[in-house]
């Protein structure tokens, strides 16, 4: 190897460069496989957060990069990394930028045929592991040479960034400290985005002013990958400048300022809110940003990726003498509720929810009647909505409210997270309460309980006892994690004027740490978008038939 400039270990290496992408706090779990790897960590001017498993490190890191644009976890080899294989598919599938760095066997282990290394399968085929994420990784890399290291880690967090989608780094426990050059540190890494095919993009900007001059009833749908690529400014520039009423999917949900006149609603086929369903299916021309069934290109031109179109959008369409049609608008409409001691019902809660939200907030939904329920509330500007609405994975949101709380305690914007989750995925990751505490971070838990897995009740219409789950004292956990009781409260409401009393409380607002509370709902009271989903879904099973 030729002499280094300026040498640093390789770690320090990896570690500079995702500083230099905002990150500024690492999840994960140590392991004998990565210790040298985290060695360093520290010194590099990074945060450890340490996670009490793989599968919630990963949901963490996931809830980290939602709110700053990149997230890393770290694992050790085998047993630690296919912890983190549920939370790294949904981060492929949901397009979640994830670093993930796997701390392996040394080197000059791998050939010793006399044994079997432990967290692996002991039939010496050490790839194994990393042949299963690579399916679900934008890039794998393998950090073998330390010549080749800075490449490599460099290719892998580029394709991070641009991408939207996790990353598999592999990093053997005895080149964790090899020698790397440092001085290309002092420049930054190339981010910049893939261009257009200039012809097939001027063959689309031609077919779309030739559409939009013809439409009568022209509207915006924002989907997911709208809102994955960094290009949240410019898809809000397009919006302004076409006038066009603008809709969300439910993967969208929150990143269009729902008090802007031309905001319609969010468009969620049976489960949208009332006339935005008619709107949306009777528009003559649907300006679609960011569908899920593309990644890089939509229709049938697969040589367009979606942020350069965007810009040519901006630059070359012609939204004059266009034909509008105003929107429904979705009020937070709830009667009076002061002396209230009803229930809290699921059609009740959602909208109510929507007058206690601030601009700014974080809010966090788990797959259930939570991920429905939010359909009908209007969230505030500037706030943001997370959830793994299509990988579905339950559990997810609890461990990822950890990761967007510090992530947004970082950007100091003065942001609030909150988290709506039933009481089911909560038994899934509730742990993570305690790495949340330990971290000093400010998070509301709502969770509802309604005794299980209320949305399969209602889908498959059964009252058997597989969709029940175990009754738990939520606010045990508190009193687990935080004996002392310095840096939590807890609070159990049954009726509606209960829980307009507690969010009315300022001590509530301004508390400075973990506050759960238990919000009592029958098991089988699911919100309005649910319902009609289930009659559409029953109503097929029977045709069927």
């Amino acid at each position: 190897m030729s002499q280094l400039q300026e040498p640093v270990p390789l770690s320090s290496y990896l570690w500079a460069r995702l500083r230099q992408l905002g990150v500024q706090s690492v999840h994960g779990v140590p392991g004998d496989y990565n210790l040298s790897l985290l060695d360093n960590i520290t010194a590099s001017g990074l945060h450890w957060v340490g996670n009490c498993n793989e599968l919630n490190g990963g949901y963490a890191a996931d809830g980290y990069a939602r709110v700053k644009g990149i997230g890393a976890i770290v694992t050790t080899g085998g047993v630690g990394e296919i912890s983190a294989i549920n939370p790294h598919a949904g981060a492929f599938v949901e397009q979640a930028s994830i670093v993930h760095i796997v701390g392996t066997p040394a080197l000059k282990l791998r050939d010793v045929k006399d044994f079997s290394l432990h967290h692996t399968l002991g039939h010496g085929k050490l790839d194994c592991f990393s042949k299963m994420f690579a399916s679900i990784s934008a890039a794998q890399v393998f950090l073998y040479d330390a010549l080749q290291a800075p490449d490599q880690i460099d290719y892998a967090l580029k394709t991070c960034w641009v991408s939207s989608l996790p990353v598999y780094i592999e990093i053997p426990s005895d080149m964790a400290l090899q020698s790397v050059e440092g001085a290309r540190l002092a420049q930054p890494l190339d981010l910049s985005y893939p261009q257009n095919d200039k012809a097939t993009e001027s063959i689309v900007l031609s077919q779309l002013r030739g559409l939009l001059r013809k439409a009568e009833r022209p509207c915006i749908l924002v989907d997911m990958c709208a809102t994955r690529q960094k290009i949240d400014t410019e898809v809000r520039q397009l919006i302004s400048k076409s006038g066009l009423p603008a809709f969300v999917t439910p993967l969208a949900q929150g990143f269009l300022d729902e008090g802007n006149p031309m905001f319609g609603g969010l468009y969620a086929g049976y489960g949208s809110h009332a006339g935005v369903q008619e709107f949306v299916e009777d528009s003559d021309l649907i300006i679609h940003l960011g569908p899920l069934e593309t990644d890089v290109g939509y229709a049938s031109f697969p040589n367009l990726h979606l942020r350069a179109t965007i810009l040519a959008m901006l630059d070359w369409c012609d939204f004059t003498n266009i034909s509008v049609k105003p929107c429904v608008r979705l009020e937070n409409g709830v009667s009076s509720i002061q002396n209230d001691n009803s229930p809290i019902t699921q059609d009740w809660l959602w909208p109510y929810i929507g007058h206690w939200l601030q601009p700014k907030d974080i809010l966090l939904t788990d797959t259930g009647t939570a991920s429905f329920g939010i359909f009908d509330t209007k969230l505030p500007l500037g706030s943001m909505l997370i959830n793994i609405s299509l990988w579905a994975s339950i559990g997810y949101s609890l461990p990822s409210a950890q990761g967007a709380a510090l992530a947004a305690r970082e950007l100091n914007g003065g942001q609030r997270t909150i988290l709506f989750q039933g009481d089911g995925s909560f038994q899934l990751t509730c742990q993570e309460i305690s790495t949340m505490i330990k971290n000093r971070l400010n998070v509301f838990i709502f969770i509802i309980c309604n005794n299980g897995y209320t949305i399969e009740r209602e889908v498959h219409k059964t009252s058997e006892t597989y969709n029940d789950i175990a009754p738990w004292d939520h606010r045990a956990f508190l009193r687990a994690f935080d004996p002392k009781a310095q840096y939590s409260r807890s609070f159990r409401v049954e009726t509606k004027s209960q829980l307009h009393s507690l969010l009315g409380d300022e001590l509530f607002s301004s508390f400075d740490g973990v506050q759960l509370v238990e919000v009592c709902m029958h098991e089988f009271d699911v919100p309005p978008p649910l319902q009609r989903l289930a009659q559409v879904i029953k109503a097929s099973q029977n045709q069927s038939k």
